[in-house]
């Protein structure tokens, strides 16, 4: 993943680029780590408001940051309402 960023840079040279990341668990892998420690790497020495790469990370289980969350919210709810109905998991 740490090759990632310079892939990235190297799609968009000299522009600044933002990557926005939900948070999510199974992302706390050893590539996250990878990819963090190239992002030091990348603005080593620039004030934040220079640095050639941002990533925000998304509050967990914020529909109004993340509109995935709200998609899973509304589908959570809709299985909920109808679980009864549903004699296998295929069906939901």
């Amino acid at each position: 993943m740490g090759i990632a960023i310079y892939y990235l840079q190297s799609q968009n040279p000299g522009q600044r680029i933002a990557v926005f990341w939900d948070g999510a668990r199974y992302d706390c892998s050893q590539e996250i780590k990878e990819f963090k420690e190239s992002l030091e790497q990348v603005n080593r020495g620039l004030e934040k408001s220079q640095w050639q790469i941002t990533c925000t990370k998304f509050t967990p289980n914020a529909p109004e940051q993340n509109l995935v969350e709200d998609i899973w919210l509304k589908t959570k709810k809709i299985a909920i309402k109808f679980i009864h109905y549903c004699q296998y998991f295929e069906v939901v």
